[in-house]
């Protein structure tokens, strides 16, 4: 609410300034000069301001007021809250120490079925290579000239990557540890 100043009797004016709102009263003053009849004017504008300003700040302060009965109705929510999300950061944890320890088993698994296979593609490498020896053996043994030929071709048309790499597996796993998983 808003005062709007407004056009008064300078005694009356006069009368407001010493607290006599409202009322019209006998005028036991002597005459007041103009100057004394605006200062009391400016005076009253002056607390006028001064309370709207109150006015707002009262109207802050219930503001402030409803807000704080808010908080401290929400204030055990919140403590369940809290309460609630350290309990999922503890499952959170949980959860990613449980993650860590399947996929540090997984990767020892893999470790473990590559090398597998690769011991499996030796074998697989050194019966090709025994089947080439015994084979050529056997065809000498017979006189089969041709077929003993064609075994040492075989052999030949083995990678080199490969017959090297079997003597080398097989010399190294028994001295080297396997890979090891984080």
């Amino acid at each position: 609410m808003r005062h709007r100043p407004r056009q008064l009797h300078p005694k009356m004016v006069a009368a407001m300034a010493l607290g006599l709102r409202g009322r019209w009263v006998a005028w036991p003053f002597p005459s007041l000069s103009m100057e004394q009849i605006q200062s009391f004017t400016d005076m009253e504008k002056e607390v006028g301001g001064d309370t709207l300003e109150l006015d707002a700040l009262l109207e802050q302060q219930i503001t402030i007021e409803n807000k704080m009965v808010a908080l401290h109705r929400v204030h055990p929510n919140l403590q369940l809250i809290e309460g609630d999300a350290q309990q999922l950061a503890g499952m959170i944890t949980f959860t990613y120490n449980l993650a860590e320890n399947i996929s540090s088993k997984v990767c020892r698994h893999n470790l473990a079925k590559n090398q597998l296979y690769q011991a499996i593609q030796r074998a697989d490498d050194t019966l090709d290579l025994k089947f080439c020896v015994d084979g050529v053996q056997t065809t000498l043994q017979n006189e089969d000239y041709e077929q003993a030929a064609a075994h040492i071709h075989r052999y030949l048309s083995l990678d080199k990557s490969v017959i090297e790499g079997t003597r080398a597996f097989y010399s190294s796993t028994r001295d080297k540890n396997p890979p090891v998983c984080r």
